[in-house]
């Protein structure tokens, strides 16, 4: 019996850079459970954020940002709670 779920995230976002600030990301993800341990997910991520340019200081610009990526994953139980090891790509 294949099965397919989807789910949803909402966050906060940061970045190693001091002329970047974080504003928020969020997005889903959409994946079949192919047998009773593997699964396969696609996922969408969208994530908003300020930067600081040098030339304009205090002046910002926004900075749209999307990943998408997949991924495989086998679950180690077969029970209600299934933790999982995977492993995927994104762009």
């Amino acid at each position: 019996d294949k099965q397919i779920y989807v789910s949803g995230f909402l966050g906060g976002v940061t970045y190693d850079a001091s002329n970047v600030k974080g504003n928020f990301g969020g997005g889903f993800a959409v994946g079949q459970i192919l047998k009773e341990r593997t699964s396969i997910e696609a996922s969408f991520l969208y994530s908003n954020h300020y930067i600081d340019t040098f030339w304009n200081p205090g002046i910002y610009r926004e900075l749209d940002q999307y990943d998408i990526g997949l991924r495989a994953k086998y679950y180690l139980l077969s029970d209600r709670l299934k933790p999982y090891l995977g492993a995927g790509v994104s762009y």
